[in-house]
């Protein structure tokens, strides 16, 4: 799928060191996180999205439409986690 080449171009790129590049690592972070909770791997996702938190609040502040708006993708993904848990339960429930 195209997600997953998607995926493996960022890793790759990602392993670079771009040092104090905070746009670019921002740009990257973003992405990453789009990539990985399509491919459903909330635990990644989440990593980066709080990592890039963490950035926009340095660059921006706590109360930037940007710092909210990762603020909100965090929210979303927690929700994704969520409902794949639920399912996953409510699934091995009726095999038993």
């Amino acid at each position: 799928m195209l997600y997953e080449k998607v995926l493996a171009i960022l890793d790759e790129l990602f392993g670079h060191d771009i040092g104090k590049l905070t746009e670019e690592r921002m740009n990257l972070y973003g992405a990453l996180i789009y990539c990985y909770t399509i491919a459903g791997a909330y635990e990644k996702a989440l990593g980066f999205n709080k990592e890039l938190l963490q950035i926009n609040i340095q660059e921006y502040g706590e109360t930037h439409p940007t710092t909210i708006n990762t603020m909100m993708s965090e929210l979303k993904i927690l929700g994704k986690m969520r409902m794949t848990a639920s399912i996953i339960e409510q699934r091995t429930a009726v095999r038993h």
